[in-house]
């Protein structure tokens, strides 16, 4: 009989070991999966949010751009004058962004719409906001959104003034937020994101997941505490992944500011659905013990490997396998931010290219495309350079170390020598040639102010004539 206690006592003693450990191990693991898990949707709602930014950023620029090439035309020629009309009337369903083109008023009362649309007659330009917005910019912005009437759908005035004093007028667009709210729809196809919308400065929410938010203030009483969270936010100096309650859910709120407009993105996802479905399996991890834990190890630390590889590959362009745009725009800013004030950036367009494609055939094309990206990182291959394809057949790169003028002029000559020895002699007959715009990374220069200049010095070689570079 002692020597059955003394066995038995020796096996409670082992399982009053093991269980406890076994528990212990299991517990910290769902602890540890939940916080990887929670770790890995917060990176894939920061990097999803920052991709529909980008293009955000990209498509308000456009619009802005093609606007005040309106607004040249308009300057040179005066806005009497029948041809400055005929050209306001092209610009009537010319982009889905605004398709009811540009309308035109000033203090007298006149008023000139492209579309075709005529005001009652006390219709008084003067007193609209879009006219009152306009006379504060010299180039074209947008002003404060609001619904329109007629199509019940939140736009947003384009304006700006034209003329002074007696002259005084304002050219204007209505901005439709299609692009908007179709970003939105994207983003909201990752289980991760629960809601998604844009706010402007006066806290409007003019785009949302929500429909019944599209119009709404956050200043408005009555709204969830989702809401009014996001309102308190929006106008923090530092942005970073922040925690709202609403009642017993919790979201997690990411807000970004959109450049060349006084909006917000903001995208939220709520706790409770990215851990609703692994408290399901918690249970039956408990049972399997330590094996199941470790299985979900291995499953997770794989899952973080091909998000690893998803991300690597968003950011590389699939044909040249060089950093694309957005690879290249975070490689550089983090290049800037380690070494401030040294370097520069060069932005390079193949001259002609389009007659290689035309004349010899788009594989053709590829082909060369990835012999010159393959030139480049040949030639541009120190420890801080940093090349991409940007588009088409456009090309970047960032030199990262302290170089002098006159260095870059004799690696950019060096450079056009051996372009022209590997490229412009094969393809004479098309007539490609490089055209480089070139600019210096001081004064403490953002990156989307280095990248302009560099691109203003590109456009400026290529209306000298292309085939060179320049400053």
């Amino acid at each position: 009989m002692k020597k059955i206690s003394k066995t038995a006592r020796t096996q409670l003693k082992l399982y009053f070991t093991i269980i406890p450990i076994t528990v212990c191990v299991i517990l910290l693991f769902i602890f540890f999966t939940r916080y990887k898990v929670l770790e890995l949707s917060k990176e894939n709602l920061v990097m999803r949010s920052q991709k529909r930014v980008l293009e955000i950023n990209d498509w308000a620029e456009n619009v802005l751009r093609e606007l005040n090439l309106y607004l040249l035309m308009v300057e040179e020629l005066g806005i009497d004058n029948e041809e400055t009309l005929r050209i306001l009337n092209t610009s009537y369903q010319v982009n889905p962004s605004y398709p009811n083109g540009l309308y035109w008023g000033d203090v007298s009362g006149h008023y000139y719409d492209s579309s075709g649309w005529k005001p009652e007659a006390d219709y008084v330009p003067a007193q609209r906001q879009w006219y009152r917005e306009g006379l504060e910019h010299e180039i074209f912005a947008f002003g404060s959104p609001y619904v329109d009437a007629m199509t019940h759908q939140v736009c947003v005035s384009a304006s700006v003034r034209v003329g002074e004093g007696r002259q005084e007028s304002v050219l204007a667009a209505d901005v439709y937020l299609d692009y908007a709210s179709q970003l939105v729809d994207e983003i909201l196809k990752a289980d991760v994101v629960q809601s998604a919308f844009f706010v402007s400065e006066e806290n409007m929410v003019i785009v949302s997941s929500d429909e019944e938010m599209i119009g709404v203030s956050l200043d408005q009483e009555g709204l969830s505490p989702l809401y009014s969270g996001v309102k308190s936010l929006l106008h923090e100096e530092h942005r970073e992944l922040k925690q709202v309650r609403d009642g017993r859910n919790i979201y997690y709120v990411y807000i970004s500011e959109i450049e060349n407009t006084d909006w917000y993105f903001v995208s939220c996802m709520r706790w409770e659905d990215i851990l609703g479905e692994l408290r399901q399996v918690e249970v039956p991890m408990a049972v399997i013990g330590i094996l199941a834990a470790l299985l979900i190890v291995i499953v997770t630390r794989n899952f973080s490997v091909e998000l690893s590889a998803v991300i690597r590959k968003a950011k590389t362009d699939p044909l040249t396998k060089i950093l694309n745009r957005d690879g290249f725009r975070e490689m550089v800013m983090l290049g800037m931010e380690a070494h401030p004030n040294q370097g520069v950036m060069i932005i390079i367009d193949m001259d002609n290219f389009k007659s290689i494609n035309d004349m010899l055939g788009h594989p053709e094309g590829d082909e060369v495309l990835k012999n010159f990206a393959a030139l480049l990182e040949r030639y541009f291959n120190r420890n801080k350079d940093i090349t991409a394809r940007i588009g088409g057949d456009e090309f970047a790169v960032f030199v990262g170390r302290e170089i002098t003028r006159e260095e870059t002029d004799i690696m950019l000559n060096k450079f056009m020598e051996l372009f022209r020895t590997e490229f412009a002699s094969k393809y004479s007959e098309q007539g490609l040639s490089i055209s480089l715009g070139v600019a210096p990374n001081k004064d403490d220069i953002s990156y989307t102010d280095l990248y302009k200049k560099a691109d203003k010095a590109l456009y400026k070689v290529k209306d000298a004539g292309k085939d060179g570079f320049g400053f």
